[in-house]
């Protein structure tokens, strides 16, 4: 059954799936990753699939991966409290440890936004001041983009990050411009 949210796009009771991204290998809920080239509202980039790739294959040594979401599979509800748990084992929130490789911004008030590969309810944009990371089982938050983590010009990560930190315990990130590589995960 597929249930349809009219300006939300495609229900997260069924993800989308491009290639083997999307698929729910393990029951473990130990890692994730989310990775995005093809942008709805950015140019693309070239190596993010590999960036996450390295970062699971090495995970991948010691249990399988939960999730990995990829350009158009990548939406808005797998980053903010409602759904980033979905059905226990989909999303930021429902692993311990989770990837994100993409572009990145940080707007003047200290808020995060990393864009996606798809639009749903109506936003292409994970934003960091709507997010609640940690009080289900994210304990290690990496952003493998530009400015996830900036430290000058009056922004901290404790500015950014406190409010949507609900328990994890530590986040890894730039506070600056990061590359298009292959090599970072």
């Amino acid at each position: 059954m597929r249930i349809n949210y009219s300006d939300r796009g495609p229900s997260p009771l069924e993800p989308e799936k491009p290639g083997a991204a999307g698929e729910r290998d393990s029951t473990f809920g130990w890692w994730g990753a989310f990775s995005i080239q093809k942008f709805v509202n950015q140019s693309p980039l070239f190596h993010t699939h590999a960036d996450a790739t390295g970062w699971l294959a090495y995970l991948q040594q010691f249990y399988d991966r939960n999730f990995w979401f990829a350009d158009g599979g990548a939406q808005v509800w797998a980053y903010e409290e409602t759904y980033d748990n979905w059905q226990d084992r989909y999303g930021m929130d429902a692993v311990c440890a989770v990837y994100h490789s993409g572009h990145g911004g940080m707007d003047g008030n200290g808020v995060f936004f990393a864009p996606l590969g798809a639009a749903w309810d109506g936003r292409s944009d994970a934003v960091s001041n709507r997010m609640a990371l940690g009080n289900e089982k994210a304990n290690y938050v990496f952003w493998s983009t530009c400015d996830s983590l900036k430290v000058t010009g009056g922004h901290s990560p404790i500015r950014t990050w406190a409010g949507p930190n609900i328990g994890f315990r530590m986040i890894f990130g730039f506070e600056t411009v990061s590359i298009d590589s292959p090599d970072y995960g």
